[in-house]
């Protein structure tokens, strides 16, 4: 069996309506430490970078999502971690990435359906 986690941390967003978190990027990274020092993680991916391929966009998180997938076995245990926020819109559950515009999660957020 291999351990493998995403973490996620989103502290700025680029939409100003979205309020800017503090220690979201802290915890993401800190949590990844442990998981690799005290819990033996084969693989820790960590999304918490202001730019680059690292940066929390969601192109960046479903790219991550498809390429852990195809590395999953059916005995691996996988962990998933977002620090950032999060709303419901008609019925449906969002969690928003840099890039998201809050008037619309529908269009460019993380849909728990989709994470399901």
């Amino acid at each position: 069996m291999k351990k493998h986690a995403l973490l996620i941390g989103v502290e700025d967003y680029r939409d100003k309506m979205i309020s800017r978190l503090r220690f979201a990027r802290g915890d993401a990274t800190a949590l990844a430490q442990g998981l690799r020092d005290r819990c033996g993680f084969d693989s820790v991916r960590v999304l918490a970078d202001e730019n680059g391929e690292d940066e929390p966009l969601l192109v960046n998180i479903v790219t991550a999502l498809r390429d852990i997938a195809g590395e999953l076995q059916q005995e691996d245990l996988f962990l998933f971690f977002f620090a950032g926020h999060g709303v419901e819109k008609d019925g449906h559950g969002y969690l928003l990435p840099r890039d998201s515009i809050q008037a619309f999660p529908e269009h460019g957020s993380l849909s728990l359906e989709l994470l399901r």
